[in-house]
């Protein structure tokens, strides 16, 4: 999953689906930067690549070793795919709800 780009994290040309996206990720914050801060984007490079995915049906299990991919290669964060499961479940539940 490719998230390193400016393109995939402009927040001023996301989407209302892509917001809802952001603001899951957010709440999950495996960085830890939330507390004290609004949503200032920290994870936004992560929305397009994870549409996509889920645009090919990508299942909760495969999600989360892609996050935790994004997440060690891109933030420098040392992360299992286990770590990943609960937001990837989260993730998929939501895609599935959307009309």
């Amino acid at each position: 999953m490719r998230t390193a780009s400016p393109s995939n994290s402009d927040r001023s040309r996301f989407t209302a689906l892509e917001l809802e996206l952001a603001a899951i990720l957010w709440a999950w914050d495996p960085v830890g930067v939330a507390p004290g801060r609004t949503d200032d984007g920290e994870y936004d490079d992560l929305v397009r690549p994870i549409l996509i995915e889920l645009g090919h049906g990508v299942r909760d299990t495969a999600l989360a070793v892609k996050i935790a991919g994004a997440m060690s290669t891109d933030y420098g964060l040392a992360m299992r795919e286990q770590q990943a499961r609960g937001v990837a479940a989260t993730i998929t539940e939501w895609w599935a709800a959307q009309p």
